[in-house]
């Protein structure tokens, strides 16, 4: 199991398309409805390890949500005091996005592009 925090509160990633198709009266015919993985309250737990890669290789990774990790850390064969470390980590992260939200939240939604590309360049300037 992996859990992901998003600084959105409700949040949603497209995992498949929907599909659709030129029937023969000539209107479109949806032949898959498509599936999204939504975050609710910043939050998003999953089992699945194929929409876990899905995410953990997602261009918005590391810039609309992150993983926090789960039970997946005790397999990895650290040592208990690297598993304490890790998740010590994962909680100060959690903790930036929850006051990152509170930030979000009092901003204008014209302004969030112009929050990312601030932060943007402010990674490229500290590379």
């Amino acid at each position: 199991m992996a859990t992901f925090a998003s600084r959105f509160k409700e949040y949603t990633v497209l995992y498949r398309p929907v599909q659709a198709k030129t029937g023969a009266t000539g209107l479109l015919e949806i032949t898959d409805k498509g599936e999204e993985i939504e975050f609710h309250q910043g939050m998003y737990e999953i089992k699945d390890k194929d929409k876990i890669n899905f995410l953990r290789k997602h261009a918005k990774n590391g810039l609309h949500f992150h993983e926090i990790g789960g039970p997946d850390d005790i397999i990895t064969g650290d040592s208990e005091e690297e598993v304490g470390r890790k998740k010590a980590i994962q909680v100060k992260k959690a903790e930036k996005i929850k006051k990152q939200r509170v930030v979000l939240a009092e901003t204008d939604e014209s302004d969030i592009e112009e929050v990312e590309n601030l932060r943007k360049k402010a990674r490229v300037s500290a590379s």
